[in-house]
C-alpha cells in the first residue's frame, strides 16, 4: 500500500502484508497504529534519520519498519544493514 501509513501499518495488524517500510514518520503517523501493531503480535524498529532511506536533509524525520513478527523484521533489518536500524 502506498500514500496511507496508517492503513498499511493495520494492514500489517490484520495479516494482510508481512512488512512495511515507510522511509519518513511523525508521530501523528505513528500514535495511532502502533498499539494495534503490538496488540497483534506485531512488531516495529525506528530507522535514524541519518540513514539511507530517510531524505529529510535536517534529519529531523525518522523512518519507521513495522513487521508481524520478530523473526520476519530481524530477516529484514539483516538484508538491509546500511539503515542502522
Amino acid at each position: 500500500m502506498w500514500g496511507c501509513g496508517l492503513l498499511s501499518g493495520v494492514s500489517v495488524a490484520q495479516g494482510c502484508h508481512h512488512i512495511f517500510v515507510q522511509r519518513i514518520t511523525y508521530p501523528y503517523d505513528l500514535v495511532p497504529y502502533l498499539p494495534i501493531i503490538q496488540s497483534a503480535g506485531g512488531t516495529w524498529r525506528t530507522i535514524p534519520g541519518g540513514s539511507s532511506l530517510s531524505w529529510d536533509p535536517e534529519n529531523k524525520d525518522v523512518g519507521i519498519v513495522v513487521a508481524c513478527s520478530e523473526k520476519i523484521l530481524n530477516e529484514f533489518v539483516a538484508k538491509f544493514p546500511k539503515l542502522n536500524i
